[in-house]
């Protein structure tokens, strides 16, 4: 699959984007966040098990749909940037809609043989 580009709320002056797919059956989210987009750059991977999944579904909006994660449990959230109450929605240009699809398929897919 595919990386799909998305970008977070900024964090102060903190610009955080980065990409996600599926990989080897786990879900992969690669951040990268920096000062004024630009300096003191800080790269991470997350990988997350569908299972740690409660729901990931999609949010369409007129220019960006968000693809939203809501994990089994809270400590999910605390390793992504940001301000997260329950879930994290990734924000994804909508020409990105049918990638988005498919990718929450194969997630859908893969809680279901769980």
């Amino acid at each position: 699959m595919r990386p799909i580009p998305f970008n977070l709320p900024d964090v102060g002056f903190r610009e955080i984007n980065g990409k996600v797919y599926v990989e080897d059956g786990f879900l992969v989210i690669r951040l990268s966040d920096a000062l004024f987009g630009e300096f003191d750059k800080e790269k991470r991977e997350i990988r997350i098990e569908p299972a740690a999944l409660a729901q990931v579904r999609i949010d369409r909006g007129l220019l960006k749909d968000r693809l939203v994660l809501r994990p089994e449990d809270d400590r999910l959230l605390e390793a992504i940037p940001g301000d997260h109450d329950l879930e994290v929605a990734l924000r994804i240009w909508r020409n990105r809609r049918d990638e988005v699809r498919a990718l929450v398929r194969e997630l859908s897919i893969q809680l279901e043989e769980e």
